[in-house]
């Protein structure tokens, strides 16, 4: 399970990861980035309840159980089905979602990526965090991304995250970076 830490700036805040075992690093701090929300299907989230309900019940959870674990090839058709909603429902953000979906999808198949929502599952809790990806997944699946445009206010901070190395950002993220005052 990959567990770099990212850290731009302050390393105060509850933080959210995207690994990928091609290299690709993201990161939020005390927000979710919602785009990552697009690579799940509902199969990967019932593979990971039996965890995330662990981490619910137990009074000091191991690192990692709130982990969302899978693989690139898993991840491209509900990048694909999330792409076109975004070019219908929210074609401001078409670009950036563009921009992510290759960041993830320009590795192989069984490039691994992981999700660590471990610090930020704690704002409320584990059954509340997870029982939202469930419900923003199955919202996608039939055509509804409101979820996105009601829980985002920054495209960056709270859809696409940070890049752990900003050198690997492209046009879109750099623009909508700089117009959110974020570079």
């Amino acid at each position: 399970m990959a567990t770099a830490r990212i850290y731009r700036g302050s390393t105060m805040g509850n933080r959210s990861y995207l690994i990928s075992s091609a290299g690709l690093e993201l990161e939020t701090n005390n927000s979710e980035a919602l785009y990552w929300r697009s690579l799940l299907t509902p199969e990967v989230l019932e593979r990971s309840r039996p965890a995330w309900e662990s981490a619910e019940t137990e009074e000091d959870p191991p690192v990692g159980l709130t982990a969302i674990v899978l693989t690139v090839g898993e991840a491209r058709a509900p990048m694909a089905r999330f792409g076109a909603l975004i070019a219908e429902q929210l074609p401001e953000q078409n670009e950036l979602y563009g921009e992510f979906a290759r960041a993830v999808g320009d590795a192989p198949n069984d490039a691994r990526v992981t999700i660590e929502y471990e610090e930020l599952a704690w704002f409320t809790s584990h059954a509340e965090f997870f029982a939202d990806l469930v419900n923003a997944v199955r919202a996608t699946a039939n055509g509804d991304l409101s979820w996105v445009t009601a829980l985002q206010d920054n495209p960056i901070s709270e859809g696409f995250g940070f890049y752990g190395d900003d050198s690997r950002a492209g046009d879109a993220w750099r623009a909508s970076a700089a117009e959110a005052g974020l570079t």
